[in-house]
């Protein structure tokens, strides 16, 4: 199944849960990020989508996790030059 992300009002991806997964565990993804498949009607938070996956919950909860999430959502906010843009083939750069 194919995911796309949304930020502010631009859609990205598609994206494997795998690729959910790890970017959420790098930080680069948010658990508060909007997400979508094919599949469903509405918007949900990734969190949902990518549940309780061993090892990613302490990951997700750490402090460093925490900083990470906090300096993506800063430079999404703020940073024009992302490597992301609507209808990207994959590519997510926040640092």
């Amino acid at each position: 199944m194919k995911y796309y992300i949304r930020r502010d009002l631009n859609e990205y991806g598609p994206y494997t849960l795998a690729d959910l997964q790890r970017y959420v565990a790098q930080g680069n993804i948010s658990p508060s990020d909007l997400t979508r498949s094919e599949g469903m009607a509405d918007w949900v938070p990734v969190g949902d989508v990518i549940g309780n996956i061993p090892g990613l919950g302490a990951a997700m909860n750490s402090p460093a996790a925490a900083a990470r999430s906090c300096s993506a959502k800063v430079l999404a906010s703020t940073d024009t030059k992302l490597t992301l843009s609507p209808g990207s083939s994959r590519k997510i750069g926040l640092r």
